[in-house]
Order: structure tokens, then sequence, then C-alpha cells
């Protein structure tokens, strides 16, 4: 199986929705529990048409806003750079965050708190772009965060967005979440 993108998988996760109609994430090391939407693995069927598309979002809090004491001198001759890791704390932020998983493409808002109302803003602000404003359908993969759980979320943002199908992991499948891989590495680097 290859994907538009030319990334394939052999043994696939496959999320079907009441439709039957399904679309693949990634390979699985054991079949997760039905939520919401059917997950179950499969070796045959095909990814995702060219009207539909993947978005993995989730949300990262407690980042720290820190500015250093002193400047950061370039190197000079003879010496090399000079770094004082001394710094002033200014509070925490957060970042909700959603990745496109075919088309590579992140879209972000550092907001001061999460809240479900930052996440319905990022949702609206990302399906009013092409090529999701008229995809067939969008699926947004998410966890069991607050601002995103159970069929209350399900029911508001598929009540604004006619294309959106919001498919909730299982407990514990967070490594199923492509967007966790990005702010692992964004929580490394950073």
């Amino acid at each position: 199986m290859a994907s538009q993108s030319g990334v394939g998988f052999r043994r696939t996760l496959c999320v079907r929705g009441a439709d039957g109609a399904g679309f693949f994430l990634g390979t699985p090391t054991s079949p997760p529990k039905p939520v919401l939407y059917s997950i179950s693995t499969t070796d045959a069927g095909k990814g995702a048409a060219d009207d539909e598309f993947v978005l993995s979002a989730d949300e990262k809090t407690q980042i720290p806003i820190r500015t250093r004491c002193h400047p950061i001198l370039p190197p000079g001759p003879g010496r090399s750079i000079r770094v004082e890791h001394e710094y002033r704390r200014h509070g925490v932020c957060a970042y909700i965050a959603a990745w496109d998983v075919h088309r590579a493409r992140l879209f972000g808002d550092v907001v001061n708190k999460i809240s479900i109302r930052a996440f319905d803003t990022l949702v609206a602000r990302v399906l009013s772009q092409e090529p999701y404003r008229s995809a067939r359908r969008v699926f947004w993969i998410v966890d069991g965060g607050t601002i995103h759980r159970g069929p209350r979320a399900v029911n508001r943002l598929q009540s604004r967005h006619d294309n959106l199908k919001l498919v909730h992991l299982p407990k514990h499948a967070s490594w199923l979440n492509q967007i966790e891989i990005y702010c692992l590495l964004a929580v490394l680097s950073g």
C-alpha cells in the first residue's frame, strides 16, 4: 500500500468510521480497543483518498518562559562563545499544535492556558484553509485530554465543521499520535 506521499506500511493501523471507510495511521504493536471510531489492524485496504486528510493534534502545557540575565557573547580571537546560564522566569505558557501526517505540515498556537476555546480556534483556523476546507473528510487524531475528550467534544466540533471526524485514541496509546513525536523533539531541543 502506498499513500499519495509515497509512504506505505505492510501492517498498519486502520481507523474505520461509521460509514465503513478507513484510513491508516502507522504500525501498531498490539491492536487497541475501539473508541468512538472502531480501530483495528489490517493487512489489506486502501489509504486516505486524495480529498481526505489526517491531522494529529495535542497540547504541551507548562512551557517555561525565560530570558537570559546577560547577553550571549560571540566567539572572538582566541576565545570561545560565552553563554551565561542565569535566567529570569516570566511564568508559563502552552502550545496547541496539529500535524498533517501525510503532508508534513504543522499548525500551532501559543496560548496562556489550554482551553476548549483555544483548541476550537486552532481547529477553525486549520479547517478554513485549503485543502482542508474543501476536503471530503478531515480526521483529527486526539488523545483523551480534557479539551477534546468524549462525545461532547465530537458533537461540539462536528456541528461546526461538517467534514471533521474526531478520532480519540485509546488510553495509554499516545505513542500512536504522531504529534507526540514533534512535541518530544521540541522539548529535547528546547
